[in-house]
């Protein structure tokens, strides 16, 4: 009897009251859905604008990239740069940096026409050379009076090239006429014969040569008997003018080989160096090597920055992935190989832009709860 008058007694007062606790409950509604739906607005701010400033940033800013500039350039300093970048890489960046360029290009070189049939025909010089030293020897002059062998000079307004390679060179360039070269990993047959190359097109206009068409290539400033002596075999054009891996440079000015005949050109190939003169000799000029030896030459790499990879919740492993990077490669090549992306630069503006942004959103959400919970009370 007691209990069901109390029930009564409560059931009347709650009724009495209706409205006010039907605004409670209403206001405790609203302030639970403000503290799920703030943060989740705030969030989705923060991933849009972290979306648009990665999307909108220069592949310059975000990419990563490494170089090395080598004064002496050889096929085992290359390889070993390249495990060095390549082992970091896969080991830190793949799942953000999905794909890795690599290319090697050298400083100029200039082009020397062979002068076959003229007056400056370089060949006929060479022959004429060898003539005179074996006259010279059988009157037992001194080598030291022996004139300088005639080495190809350029010409005074001599255009000038790089040598290029990527290893994945075959993808990177289309044939325009003749047929890209096959690996050459040693001397070419016959040993004075020339080395097989590939041109951009811009080069065979200024040149005006086509495919079969031979000439020298000598450092634009080096040792007088560095130069090589080599046939156009293929006239490329880039199968994609527009990919990141030509950077700022005009694919249509470089001569181009493959990797494999590159790190073995780059170094010095040793020839027959026959019958003392007397006979069939290797070289016109009598040089015991040939090969661009160890040119001045840079290796870079670029690693694209896959934006939709790049989220709210992963951004501090991001930076703390390229910090490991970046140590692992300055300890392992010896500070040989600088590495650089603003990507880190980027992610801390956002973090200070998001604080300026969530700081409002917060301070709204404080005053709506605030006064929930006075009306509550």
């Amino acid at each position: 009897m007691k209990i069901g008058t109390y029930i009564g007694l409560v059931v009347r007062r709650v009724w009495a009251k209706k409205g006010i606790l039907l605004g409670s409950l209403l206001g405790a509604t609203l302030l639970i859905a403000l503290l799920v739906v703030v943060p989740l607005y705030e969030s989705s701010v923060q991933a849009v604008d972290l979306r648009f400033s990665v999307r909108s940033a220069v592949a310059d800013d975000v990419d990563m990239t490494a170089f090395s500039t080598m004064n002496d350039y050889s096929r085992t300093l290359g390889t070993s740069n390249r495990v060095v970048v390549n082992d970091a890489f896969e080991q830190w960046l793949v799942p953000w940096f999905p794909t890795i360029e690599e290319r090697s290009q050298t400083r100029e070189y200039a082009v020397i026409p062979t002068g076959e049939g003229t007056d400056t025909d370089w060949f006929a010089q060479a022959e004429a050379w060898r003539e005179e030293i074996a006259a010279l020897k059988e009157e037992d002059i001194p080598a030291d009076e022996w004139p300088k062998p005639p080495y190809p000079q350029p010409p005074r307004e001599a255009t000038q090239v790089r040598i290029f390679t990527t290893p994945d060179l075959d993808v990177r360039l289309t044939v325009v006429s003749g047929n890209v070269p096959p690996p050459l990993l040693g001397a070419p047959a016959p040993e004075d014969g020339p080395l097989p190359i590939a041109i951009g097109e811009r080069v065979a206009e200024l040149t005006n040569t086509g495919v079969g068409d031979r000439f020298f290539l000598r450092p634009f400033s080096g040792l007088p008997e560095v130069f090589e002596y080599v046939e156009v075999a293929a006239i490329v054009v880039p199968t994609d003018p527009d990919a990141t891996i030509w950077g700022v440079d005009d694919p249509a000015t470089m001569v181009y080989l493959d990797q494999a005949t590159f790190d073995i050109w780059t170094g010095q190939i040793p020839l027959d160096p026959g019958d003392d003169l007397q006979g069939q000799v290797a070289d016109p000029w009598n040089r015991p090597v040939r090969g661009f030896s160890a040119p001045t030459a840079t290796q870079r790499w670029r690693m694209p920055l896959d934006v939709d990879t790049v989220t709210l919740e992963e951004l501090d492993e991001i930076e703390s992935r390229i910090s490991q990077f970046k140590a692992q490669v300055a300890k392992e090549a010896g500070g040989t190989i600088p590495t650089n992306t603003f990507l880190p630069l980027l992610i801390n503006d956002f973090s200070t832009r998001s604080v300026v942004i969530g700081g409002p959103i917060l301070a709204m959400l404080a005053l709506v709860v605030g006064g929930a919970v006075y009306f509550l009370v």
